[in-house]
């Protein structure tokens, strides 16, 4: 088999080559805070949807993307 990774850019390309219209692109992830989210998971987690948000190629570990046929 084979792996293939894509980034904002290049998943949006996928589907727009194919006939696709993107309508809404997500990033989910974390950011890195083993001892913050054991203590408060709660803070850990505002913290993980703005560093996704913010910064979504160096946190986002997965993109979702909705796409409507052209």
């Amino acid at each position: 088999g084979h792996l293939r990774f894509f980034d904002r850019a290049t998943s949006r390309t996928l589907l727009e080559d194919a006939g696709f219209r993107v309508i809404r692109w997500e990033a989910q992830g974390h950011a890195p805070l083993p001892g913050l989210r054991a203590a408060s998971p709660g803070l850990a987690a505002g913290i993980d949807g703005f560093a996704v948000r913010a910064f979504p190629g160096l946190f986002g570990t997965q993109f979702l993307l909705s796409a409507l046929r052209d």
